[in-house]
């Protein structure tokens, strides 16, 4: 049920942005004229503009996202530097008799 609210809080908000995106492009037909250093385009519609603005970031921001994931996302390789869970069981296991050993009598006093 969560899920399904989720879905549809999302498809409503891409909606208003598709609808947005429609009135800014019906708004902003005329053109203008670009120029970025020696390269000039005389006339350009204004809405065609802001739509490749837009891809353009969206492209962006979508290959920060992969880029990001793919540095950060756990390695797949086993990693040996850890010991494994049937080491740790040996080291932690309890002695045979169940009880507390004692060290080997070394003094020279007995």
């Amino acid at each position: 049920m969560q899920r399904d609210i989720r879905s549809f809080r999302t498809i409503i908000a891409l909606l208003i942005g598709v609808i947005l995106v429609i009135i800014l492009a019906l708004e902003n037909r005329h053109g203008v004229s670009i120029q970025i250093f020696w390269w000039h385009i005389p006339s350009v519609s204004l809405a065609l503009l802001v739509a490749i603005c837009l891809l353009l970031g969206a492209g962006l921001a979508l290959a920060a996202v992969w880029w990001d994931y793919r540095r950060h996302r756990p390695s797949q390789k086993r990693d040996d530097s850890f010991p494994s869970a049937s080491m740790t069981e040996d080291m932690t296991a309890a002695p045979a008799d169940g009880g507390i050993q004692e060290p080997p009598n070394s003094s020279p006093h007995s």
